[in-house]
């Protein structure tokens, strides 16, 4: 299998954005992380970039196999830190064979847009609150196959203002 994928981070307010992305590459699977830091309390982009490092972290030290409990474990330990705030969170995991885990927290998504028009949400499952950082989050874990089409992975600066329709139009122009 094949896997190309892009990221791209943009923030509305320069020098004040509170999402986080990451790409860990590991010797037969790839890992990618997608956080977002609460608005309208401190400490959100401290909380995004304390997830991504932590998800690397773990991934380099061979620690994940369980994503949710893995977000858990995170969770708890943000919150018994107090050093940073609240963070909404989506991690995949694609294995070089196309099996797709992960877990996500929050109003960060994961959706699969197929050549032929389908999609489907991964994340459909995920309690929305309380976000990670919280203590007493509870990530949702979700399991598919990567086949042909995009996985696309963003925020709610995305999901909340684009219809998935629209952007599973965007997602089938090729090349991406």
């Amino acid at each position: 299998m094949r896997l190309v994928y892009s990221t791209r981070l943009e923030e509305a307010r320069p020098g004040r954005g509170e999402d986080k992305i990451a790409t860990v590459r590991l010797s037969d699977r790839t890992v990618f992380i997608v956080a977002d830091g609460a608005g309208g309390v401190p400490g959100g982009a401290d909380a995004a970039e304390s997830i991504c490092k932590a998800v690397a972290d773990r991934c380099s030290h061979g620690q994940v196999a369980d994503w949710p409990g893995c977000l858990a474990r995170i969770d708890r330990e943000m919150s018994s830190s107090g050093a940073c705030g609240l963070a909404a969170a989506v991690v995949i995991e694609i294995a070089d064979d196309g099996r797709i885990v992960g877990a996500s927290v929050g109003d960060c998504e994961a959706w699969m847009f197929s050549g032929d028009g389908a999609s489907r949400s991964l994340t459909a499952r995920q309690a929305r609150k309380p976000l990670l950082g919280d203590g007493t989050a509870q990530p949702v874990g979700f399991e598919a196959r990567l086949g042909r089409g995009t996985l696309m992975m963003a925020t709610d600066g995305l999901w909340k203002y684009m219809k998935p329709a629209r952007i599973a139009k965007a997602a089938a122009i090729r090349p991406l």
